[in-house]
């Protein structure tokens, strides 16, 4: 699907493209596209609480899970792993970076 966007939108080439997501599905698909592929941890599915589990966890638990969810993403492919999107503007300018 954003190989699609991509054409449709003419954005070219896919090194410039930067795929958020917060499932190992959209990893997968920026990687296929040939983009940058960004896991967001907090609230991701791959992360695997309901909010309402997430509010009652301790610190401690919240840190070892998102180290287990972290490693899942890189596994499956991922560039960069943040914990917010808050964090996503910061990682664009690193990208921006490293493509000059």
């Amino acid at each position: 699907m954003l190989f699609e966007c991509m054409k449709r939108l003419q954005v070219y080439p896919p090194k410039c493209v930067v795929k958020v997501g917060d499932t190992l599905v959209d990893i997968a698909e920026g990687k296929n596209a040939g983009a940058w592929s960004v896991g967001v941890l907090t609230g991701s599915s791959v992360l695997g609480f309901s909010k309402e589990h997430y509010d009652e966890l301790s610190n401690g638990e919240i840190w070892n899970a998102k180290r287990v969810a972290e490693q899942k993403f890189f596994d499956a492919g991922a560039d960069f792993v943040i914990d917010s999107i808050s964090d996503l503007p910061e990682l664009i300018k690193q990208i921006d970076e490293k493509l000059r």
